[in-house]
């Protein structure tokens, strides 16, 4: 048990101090008292003392040497017991500010601290001293993340770049470098942060928006970033009210070049022809800006096309990191963990995509709240809202639901020969050297970019339609005009409807009714269940096949889900009818001038009549696909 100690007092329990102070020792005799419950040596104190500049008279000295001996629990006491009388006194000075430890006549301890009954502990007293004498900055971001900054450079403090922050200043300072004094001084600037931070900072990863333009992270150690406007682009550093925090992964980009070549990256990629090249380049640039949405750009191709060594490069001229293409994560929370540590994501080899993951790189693409319960607590939920692009190497196509498909750029890659293909080695040491010339004709595209968005109007607004306004905008430094730009976006969400009627197993039977059926269906659910059966000639890989719609509600759902790909390629439509005492028909037909509607929709009308027979449009044709 440690050895209770007094102040001195009376018999009545008050300081007996003499009245007079020395002035000039004041504030040394504050400072000592407020800090010596920090240092965890006598060696690391007095080193302390002299860094500040003091110098010490042989009286305080002899009371610092004194409250260090003998492992006492409490050197603020032990300090205030080996202080002459008239020393102590300067400590007291002020009855608002007076912090004792005194006993009662049976020896009971007592506590206070501004008369509360309570006294700091030392994770408290060092995250003050943190604050107020080495000058760590601590605020909160828009999602009430807690971060630090220090000497330039900005830590979340749940991270372990935060942590190892606190530890080696804990360690310069001869305080505790225990896992529990540093998770409870992390605790205590994260309180301050999050409760006295008067308005949130935003925090950005790799891209942040900067006045009339941007700031990329070289990730450099001397804090250098890229500015990049309408005028074009430079080297700067990185401007102090600008937070850019760096994960653990985060690399450092290939410095850029002046470059205004868009075939500089070619040879590097067996991209199939010029359209899926430029498309590429148009992806690559608009995730280098720091606002809007991203659609997820897809490498297919069969084995030996280099899909891997493409996204490799990708990544490392974009986003540099460690490892640069990593395997698909399973759940929507590692989702979240990945996206909060890296500012583009890409994926290695991904041959299926759950339903879960599927929505939230939806909500990653274009934005949309992504949560789950905090850990260890029971009722606090953790929120993110986040976008960042998504880039996916495959063999076949992954993006199998329609609202993910909507967002995807597919990039179909060419087989090697054995006579073209290079070994790994030669082949990074020439990309290496074209690199900074690559980074530099994509930032120069960015700028184009910047110079015209303002100004682009589009006559019809396709899918992605703030992406298609960039590949407009970019469309000159890319190469080619506003027209073909977006005619080869269009095209590729045609391929894109050709991979989605592919994968379901509903497209192809439900085209072959339609057929049967001159373009104009009419019944129930039931029916319509009942018609596609047979239309896939009841063949049980079909029907029998897990994904086939039992019900009536996963029908509709299944629908729905084609719909948007049948409208675009067959113009097909599909109509809710009025609902009767025990079912209620849809409507599924092609309108056209010579195929007028013959369902009404009103409540005066009950019955439907025949179907007339159409002729298919001569553009809406599958290919053969089914």
């Amino acid at each position: 048990m440690t050895k209770k100690r007094k102040t001195p007092s009376n018999s009545d329990g008050e300081l007996t101090l003499p009245i007079n102070v020395t002035a000039q020792l004041m504030p040394t005799v504050k400072y000592i008292s407020d800090n010596i419950n920090i240092i965890s040596t006598l060696k690391g104190f007095r080193k302390l003392l002299k860094d500040k500049g003091f110098d010490l008279p042989p009286e305080i000295v002899d009371a610092v040497k004194a409250a260090f001996a003998d492992g006492i629990d409490d050197r603020q006491l032990a300090f205030h017991e080996a202080l002459p009388s008239e020393l102590l006194e300067s400590i007291y000075d002020d009855p608002e500010e007076e912090s004792e430890i005194q006993g009662d006549d049976d020896g009971d301890e007592q506590k206070d601290d501004g008369g509360l009954g309570f006294k700091p502990d030392s994770a408290s007293v060092f995250a003050r001293y943190l604050m107020d004498d080495l000058g760590i900055q601590v605020f909160k971001d828009q999602h009430d993340i807690a971060y630090l900054r220090y000497k330039g450079q900005v830590h979340s403090l749940d991270q372990k770049k935060g942590r190892l922050v606190i530890m080696s200043l804990a360690l310069a300072n001869n305080a505790p470098v225990s896992s529990t004094f540093i998770t409870n001084v992390c605790a205590v600037l994260s309180a301050v942060a999050i409760t006295e931070s008067e308005e949130p900072e935003f925090v950005y990863l790799r891209f942040a928006p900067y006045q009339t333009g941007s700031l990329i992270d070289l990730g450099s150690h001397d804090q250098e970033v890229i500015l990049v406007d309408a005028k074009g682009w430079d080297i700067i550093r990185r401007p102090e009210d600008i937070s850019i925090i760096r994960s653990d992964s985060t690399g450092e980009m290939f410095r850029p070049q002046k470059c205004e070549d868009p075939e500089i990256f070619r040879k590097y990629l067996n991209v199939k022809d010029d359209e899926d090249y430029r498309l590429m380049l148009s992806c690559l640039v608009a995730y280098m800006h720091p606002e809007g949405n991203y659609p997820l750009l897809t490498l297919m191709g069969q084995q030996g096309t280099a899909k891997s060594t493409a996204a490799k490069m990708i990544k490392s001229l974009i986003d540099p990191s460690h490892p640069s293409i990593r395997a698909p994560v399973k759940k929507e929370w590692d989702l979240v963990i990945s996206a909060r540590n890296s500012a583009v994501l890409c994926w290695d080899n991904v041959s299926s995509l759950s339903d879960d993951i599927s929505d939230a790189l939806c909500r990653l693409a274009t934005g949309g709240g992504i949560g789950m319960r905090t850990l260890y607590t029971t009722v606090d939920e953790t929120l993110m809202d986040l976008t960042r692009p998504v880039i996916m190497t495959s063999i076949g196509n992954v993006t199998e639901r329609a609202d993910l498909q909507d967002r995807v750029i597919n990039i179909f890659l060419q087989p090697i020969s054995d006579e073209q293909r290079r070994d790994e080695e030669r082949l990074f040491k020439a990309f290496n050297a074209d690199a900074p010339k690559i980074v530099g004709f994509l930032l120069h595209a960015l700028s184009t970019l910047m110079k015209n968005l303002d100004s682009v109007e589009l006559k019809s607004m396709p899918r992605m339609a703030d992406f298609a306004r960039k590949i407009v905008a970019m469309a000159p430094a890319i190469g080619w005009t506003e027209d073909e730009a977006l005619a080869a976006y269009k095209l590729n969400t045609n391929r894109a409807d050709q991979l989605l009627l592919e994968n379901s197993l509903i497209a192809a039977p439900l085209i072959k009714l339609m057929e049967r059926n001159a373009f104009d269906w009419f019944g129930s659910m039931t029916e319509l269940m009942s018609d596609l059966s047979d239309a896939a000639n009841q063949d049980s890989r079909i029907i029998g096949h897990t994904r086939w719609p039992k019900q009536a509600n996963a029908m509709r759902a299944e629908l729905n889900y084609c719909l948007p790909a049948l409208r675009r390629i067959w113009g097909v439509e599909i109509e809710d009818m009025k609902r009767t005492a025990t079912s209620r028909g849809i409507k599924i037909f092609v309108p056209n001038e010579d195929n007028q509607r013959q369902y009404s929709t009103s409540d005066d009308d009950d019955d439907a009549s025949d179907a007339q027979t159409v002729e298919r449009s001569s553009q809406t044709n599958l290919g053969g696909n089914f």
